[in-house]
């Protein structure tokens, strides 16, 4: 957290990832990011609101996405307010029970092989 804390930027340039909750951890302290575009990180980043996608394996990119977030005006409140919004806990819990309650078939009913 202090590391974050004096950080103007969280990048994370991963090859592979599932779903980075080190990124939404610096997000949620209204850091912007530059993230590969693996995995889940198009879940997470909105242009323009809290940070910059870019190509594995592609400085060049990495560096102009750097550029452009250090350019841009990039509000700490929003960003972490995105974060709340669509990945606290609580918004995570709405969203599987909305997953679980729309589908047509409840728990009860599935047939075990």
């Amino acid at each position: 957290r202090p590391y974050l804390f004096m950080s103007d930027l969280f990048t994370l340039t991963s090859e592979s990832e599932t779903f980075s909750i080190a990124a939404l951890e610096a997000m949620s302290m209204g850091l912007p990011v530059v993230l590969t575009d693996v995995g889940g990180a198009k879940e997470m980043v909105v242009s323009g609101l809290n940070g910059v996608l870019v190509s594995p394996h592609n400085s060049k990119e990495l560096a102009g996405a750097w550029n452009t977030v250090f350019d841009s005006n990039l509000q700490s409140q929003k960003i972490r307010n995105h974060v709340i919004k669509n990945f606290s806990i609580h918004s995570m819990i709405d969203q599987y029970e909305d997953l679980l309650f729309s589908q047509d078939v409840s728990v009860n009913q599935v047939e075990y092989a």
